[in-house]
Formats: structure tokens, sequence, C-alpha cells
């Protein structure tokens, strides 16, 4: 019986799905089966296409009296980027999931509008893949794997597991980025591993993905397990994450967005002065247009890196309307230009920029110098952005090999290969036996201030723990389980909370009684707290089922791509 194994990234910008499809248990060569597959959408010219291997992390909602349709991918991201639909085109929902974000979409009549939270919206795109694995493939899905930001916390794991279930998927776990690239690298997926010539065992690796809105910087050991025995298996010890980095393509094309506007207000009226509709109608337009000169002026660089005469002529003369026959124009693009553009997040400062995270994660690391960095993988659809690479080799220096690994499908194909993986029958490819950390400790916050939870380095050799909670006073019928990520107490301005509620407890407790928490971290990086007076897990983040399925029914009440 055929078996089908899916990995799904879920992008900021873009989202892939690639399988590994079988037709026998012991499958020879499962690398040379694993394959990006397109996803049914509509194209910008409203064909419908089933030959798009990405799909843009867009969605345009049409409200008509009787019905809602939602169309996803090329043709929402079109009718974004023409600004005429501002109220009913969305994008960045990925760097918004797991909080409290809404979009509210206006309908025919007040009475008629829609609502919907980032988790919602994710589902959307998940349900637009989920159409078109069931089109292509006629079984069902073996396992699912889909992948998060390594520093998403607890919160956004949740969410996305939310958006998961309500998209329909039932056998599925959540993988890092960085993770799902090492696992496709080390399989040598698209032959990186044989051009690099790197003997991996004992050495240090980094994974620098930039993608569409998040930096993930990942430092992980590799050596060769010996004690498997049945297929090759790879030890991998995460030596240190960089911290949550909301940095990425959509930052570019805003800070060129925003150099275009102040060039277009130079010769109109501020933007600020002009209605609110006309205000994110520009800003769309703007910032679609950033984005494709930014694209199309660093695919002419890259084409001529190591010939600076022939660098320092090429220029682009971005025109394009803005408003009621309202132009950006008269105005040249070059690389200098570029550059004082994006000086703040390329220069090497205490800011954030594209290497204060690499900084980091080498300083948190236990004895480790850049020098001790065997070899960069890069990955995500910004590292293809020339800077990014010239920012890293200046850094390092020459000796450093850097690697850009498919900047597009790596991480879904990775994610693939851990789905199939999944099954003990299925021994072909490498796996990882992973010794994960977190990028920060984990506080809870109490009376008495912000004390450690977990440590970031507890969850490489234990996924449970406890925690002893001093009742603070008299007739307390409740307690505030509040967590946050941080590294220093004394600093709590830097904490960010990941999750938290107030809990009911089974009595009314006095002054200095204690309660045992006892903590626990899932194969998806969630966090639940539970205690044994009350006899059942305390689930931070995650509303009851009934909620789940009421935000399922508004879903499923959307047509998609119709």
């Amino acid at each position: 019986m055929a078996q089908l194994y899916v990995g799904i990234d879920l992008g900021t910008t873009n989202s892939t799905v690639s399988v590994i499809q079988t037709n026998e248990r012991r499958l020879r060569r499962p690398i040379e089966h694993l394959r990006s597959i397109p996803i049914l959408q509509y194209d910008k010219d409203f064909h419908l296409t089933r030959d798009q291997l990405t799909l843009p992390s867009y969605f345009y909602c049409k409200m008509d009296s009787d019905k809602k349709i939602v169309y996803t991918g090329e043709w929402a991201k079109n009718i974004y980027a023409t600004g005429n639909q501002p109220m009913h085109t969305f994008g960045g929902i990925k760097t918004r999931i797991g909080g409290e974000s809404m979009v509210t979409i206006p309908g025919k009549k007040e009475d008629e509008l829609l609502q919907l939270d980032m988790t919602q919206c994710s589902a959307l795109l998940l349900k637009t893949i989920k159409r078109s694995i069931e089109e292509q493939f006629d079984q069902e899905i073996d396992h699912l794997v889909v992948t998060v930001p390594a520093a998403f916390n607890s919160d956004e794991r949740q969410a996305t597991k939310d958006a998961i279930e309500i998209a329909g998927f039932t056998d599925f776990h959540i993988l890092d980025e960085p993770a799902a690239t090492l696992l496709y690298f080390i399989n040598n997926g698209d032959g990186s591993l044989m051009k690099s010539s790197i003997d991996l065992n004992g050495k240090n690796i980094m994974i620098y993905d930039i993608g569409g809105g998040t930096l993930d910087i990942c430092i992980a050991k590799l050596e060769e397990d010996e004690t498997s025995y049945e297929y090759e298996s790879m030890k991998v010890d995460i030596i240190a994450r960089s911290k949550r980095e909301n940095l990425g393509g959509n930052d570019f094309d805003q800070y060129l967005g925003a150099y275009f506007l102040s060039e277009f207000e130079n010769r109109t009226t501020k933007i600020s002065a002009r209605p609110m509709e006309d205000q994110n109608k520009i800003i769309a337009r703007v910032v679609s247009q950033a984005e494709k000169y930014k694209i199309d002026l660093n695919n002419k660089l890259k084409e001529h890196m190591d010939n600076p005469r022939r660098l320092s002529r090429i220029v682009m003369t971005p025109e394009f309307e803005v408003i009621d026959g309202q132009f950006v124009q008269g105005i040249n693009l070059d690389k200098v230009t570029l550059e004082e553009i994006y000086a703040s997040i390329l220069k090497d400062s205490d800011r954030q920029n594209i290497l204060r995270p690499v900084k980091e994660s080498i300083r948190n690391a236990d004895n480790l110098k850049k020098e001790d960095i065997s070899l960069i993988i890069l990955t995500g659809g910004m590292s293809n952005f020339y800077a990014v690479e010239s920012t890293l080799r200046e850094y390092f220096g020459d000796a450093t090999p850097i690697i850009t690994v498919d900047t597009t499908t790596s991480v879904s194909k990775g994610a693939a290969i851990d789905a199939y993986n999944s099954s003990p029958d299925n021994i072909e490819l490498k796996k990882m036996d992973l010794d994960d950390r977190l990028a920060e400790d984990i506080f809870l916050r109490t009376e008495e201030g912000f004390l450690k939870l977990i440590s970031r380095s507890d969850i490489a050799t234990k996924k449970t723990g406890e925690f002893t909670y001093r009742i603070p006073e008299k007739n307390m019928a409740a307690i505030p389980i509040f967590l946050f990520y941080g590294l220093d107490p004394n600093f709590a301005e830097d904490f960010t909370q990941i999750a938290g509620k107030i809990v009911d407890l089974p009595r009314k407790y006095e002054v200095g009684e204690k309660v045992k928490l006892k903590w626990n971290i899932d194969k998806n990086g969630v966090i639940t707290i539970s205690m044994d007076e009350l006899g059942e897990e305390i689930k931070l983040n995650r509303g009851a089922s009934k909620e789940l399925l009421a935000k399922k029914e508004v879903v499923d009440s959307l047509i998609i791509n119709a």
C-alpha cells in the first residue's frame, strides 16, 4: 500500500509543500522520491493554475450578501499590490500568530463584517494546501510535519497547531525551520553536501535562515551516531539559538518603500493628510513596488558581484503610479543608494540588524568563537539578497565556507523527510538525534518577582520538571501563572510574555502554603503546567475545545478559491 509523507513550510511571504510518496515499505533511495508539489490557486491574471510551487501567504476576502469567498495566493497578492481593496486583502499573518491580532473585513452592510484571528487566517492557507494535496494524491496522508521559526514561543506554536487542526489535518507534528533545513542538507537533498566537500563529523554548523518576516540563527554540532545500526543517524547538539528576531524581507521592502514614499511626498501632499482608505492604498502600492524593485535590482547586482566597474554602472529608474495619476518617478536606484537605504539593518551595531543575532548566538554558546564555525548554511528567501552573504563573508572571512541551500523549498523538503522518518519502518534516510535548547530561559512571574522555571539548556536533557509556588496572601482561591522568555531577572523590561492565565485553585489557600507545579515541554515545543491538586493539565495557551470548534466553523463557512 502506498504511503504519503508531507512537509509544509508555512511562510511569512510564501508557503510550500513537499512530499515523499512510497509504493513499498523498503523504498530504495527515498531521497529521489522527495519533491515539491504545485499548490492550486489563481494567478495574477485570475487564471486557475496548477503549476505554481509557492503559495504567496496572502488572502483576499470577497464579501457578498449570501456568501464569503476567500482567494489565497498569487491573485490575492496581486490585489494587495494594487491597493484597490485595502480592507479586504491581508498578508504578514505568520509574524502575528499567537497573539490577539485580528482582521476585520467589512461586508455590504454594517452587520455583515467578518472577524478572523491569525490562527484562522493561517488555516485558510493550510486549507488551500490540503485541497492541493487531495487533488494530486488519491490517498490519506500518513504523517504531516509543519515548520515554524525556532524562536516561536509556546503561544505561537500552539496557535500554529490549532490552525493545522482547523484546516482539517490530523496526524502531524511541528518542526523548527533550521532543523528542517539541516535535515535536508545532511541527506544531501540538492547535492550541497557533496559540493561542499566538508566532513561534518565533529563540526559546528551555523544555519542562517532569513525569510520574509523572521531571522533564525542556529548553531549545531554534528557527530555521526555510532550506536545506530539499522540506519545512518546524525547526532545533532544545538549549542546556541538566536532570540526572537522579527527581521526579514518585509523589513527591506518597508525601508525601500519609505524611501519611495518620501520622494513621493516631496512632490505631493503628505500621506497623513489623506483619507485612511487612500493611506492604506498608497502604502500597499509603495511597499509592493519596493519588493519588485528590490528583487529586480538584486538580480542584476548578483550577476556582476566580481566586477566592481560593471556594478557601478547598474542603475534602475523606478516609475509607478501611486494614486490618482500621481507617480514615483525621477529617481535613480543603484547599489550605493540601496545600501544607504538599508544601512541600519546591514551595518554591524547594537541595533537590530542582520549580523547582531549571529554575534549573540556565538557569545551565548559555551567557549565558542566565530573561528570555530566550520560551515554556514544560508536559506530563506532573503538569503538570495547579495548583501546578506557579503555581510557574513566580511564578518567570518573567506576561510569559512558559505553554502546556499534551496532557498524556496528546502524547509518543506526537510519537513517531508522528518515526516518520512517518523515511521520506524522507514530506515533509508538519515535521521537526527536532536539535543535542543531554547534561546532564552523561561521565568514565572510571582509576587517575589521573576523566578526561573526552565533553564534554556534544560530541554536538551529533560522535558519535564517541578517548581514550588509559595502562596503570597490569605484566602487565595486562584493563582496567576504567566510565563516569560528572558535571560536576566534584573532586566525584566527585556522579558517577553509567552503564555499565561489565572488558574482557579480547588480550595482557598493560606499565606505560606506551597503548591507544586509541574511543567512539560512536548515535542512541538508547547508548554503545559499541571498541579496534583487539580488532577489535570493547565493548558496556558489554548482555548477550550468548543472555542476551537467555533473558530473552525467560521473558517469552514468560507469558500476558498472557488
